[in-house]
């Protein structure tokens, strides 16, 4: 039975653990101050350049764009899957990479914004590095905003338990997690919702179709509630999906964490 851990930092020993993969999450509360969340919360939910963040799904071997009720701060990598190096997808993604992270830091008043603080954190504690990732020999976007400010579509996001996997033709990595920063939670639902099996093989990954039922086929889920300025880190090649809510706003920060071969890390969004 794989863990929950709660620790109050990053440390070396966390890392280790993590990426030996003895915990299903690792959970960092007060991360954030909420002043601070409350600030860049109202920000992501105001900006008037918001837009929707399709989830991915693959079926009969195409890509296609499902609207699970999220949008989004910034561009993210996964609107240039399947796309070639020259199309309006790439390029805009790279065209907007700096001054979204420019922006978001902007907003919190020339402060690091969390996913900023969580890259010089990673970076100081992990002997192997952590950088912002350069898959095409550009540097990305890193720490998007999430909002889910549509509760009445919150319940696609649950109804889609899923896998986030980069294509391995993008860029190699053995591991894949991801970090969130949550600002502004709903009272009631929005939970993270985790599948406490081993992480899928990335040959098996890279080729399952997103119809496969989780819920039938796997134990059952274990839910998190995250709490205001915390920071939760999974294995995002475990099965993980978001609950319905029906009222209020889920707003969180987030990047994904690539662990190389030579167990570096690279971060993007």
């Amino acid at each position: 039975m794989l863990r929950i851990k709660t620790v109050s930092q990053i440390t070396p020993d966390i890392l280790d653990e993590i990426f030996n993969q003895d915990f299903l999450a690792i959970r960092i509360p007060n991360y954030i101050e909420p002043a601070l969340c409350d600030k860049l919360s109202q920000w992501f939910i105001q900006a008037d350049h918001l837009e929707r963040y399709p989830h991915d799904i693959m079926i009969n071997d195409h890509i296609n764009y499902i609207d699970c009720g999220v949008d989004r701060l910034g561009v993210s990598y996964n609107v240039t899957f399947g796309k070639t190096e020259n199309s309006a997808e790439h390029k805009r993604y790279y065209a907007t990479a700096l001054t979204t992270i420019q922006e978001i830091r902007k907003a919190c008043q020339g402060r690091p914004s969390p996913i900023d603080k969580l890259r010089l954190e990673l970076d100081e504690n992990w002997a192997h590095g952590a950088n912002i990732a350069s898959f095409n020999k550009k540097n990305m976007t890193l720490g998007i905003g999430r909002v889910m400010n549509r509760p009445e579509k919150s319940h696609m996001s649950e109804l889609l338990p899923h896998i986030d996997l980069l294509p391995p033709n993008v860029f190699e990595i053995i591991a894949q997690y991801s970090a969130n920063v949550y600002l502004s939670l709903p009272a009631l639902g929005g939970e993270l919702e985790l599948w406490d099996i081993p992480p899928i093989p990335i040959h098996e990954a890279s080729t399952m179709q997103s119809d496969y039922d989780w819920r039938a086929k796997h134990s059952d889920s274990i839910l998190i509630k995250p709490t205001k300025g915390e920071l939760i880190l999974i294995n995002t090649r475990r099965p993980h999906a978001i609950r319905a809510f029906s009222a209020g706003n889920r707003v969180s920060q987030q990047c994904f964490i690539g662990v190389k071969q030579d167990r570096s890390m690279v971060l993007w969004s």
